[in-house]
């Protein structure tokens, strides 16, 4: 079951982000940005359902395709959901919380026009712009914001 997490909820779950532990929850919940879980099914064939989820990733909604943290507080909007980390519990489940928040997004959401994954350090440690992929080098030359 997904679920969008309350900021009270979120507190919990935000020291556990292995790859951007930086960012508050505040950040995360605050100005078109979301944090949602994975949880079990509460009707569990096998054993009791946890409270816990089983993965939690986090969301912003922009008005242009971003390429870093800093610019993820700067466009916000409803045309671009990106998702800018994932972290999970269970084996699979990040891939789980990813595909069904997609589906969720779109389903939901029929301003979203694009959703795309903020690459954690592309960006950052590409030393040269002919090694970067044709889209990294679209958001450096052409600044779709």
């Amino acid at each position: 079951m997904l679920r969008q997490l309350t900021p009270q909820e979120a507190r919990k779950y935000t020291e556990d982000d292995p790859v951007r532990p930086h960012l508050s929850t505040e950040f995360r919940t605050t100005q078109l940005r979301e944090m949602w879980g994975l949880f079990e099914d509460k009707y569990a064939e096998y054993d009791e359902p946890r409270v816990e989820p089983r993965a939690v990733v986090c969301v912003a909604y922009t008005s242009c395709v971003v390429a870093s943290e800093q610019e993820l507080a700067a466009h916000p909007g409803d045309q671009v959901a990106t998702f800018y980390t994932v972290w999970s519990y269970d084996r699979g489940a990040g891939r789980q919380i990813v595909n069904q928040l997609a589906q969720h997004t779109l389903n939901t959401k029929p301003q979203v026009l694009l959703l795309i994954w903020l690459e954690y350090s592309i960006l950052e440690t590409v030393q040269h712009l002919d090694e970067l992929p044709t889209a990294a080098k679209c958001l450096t030359t052409q600044g779709w914001c």
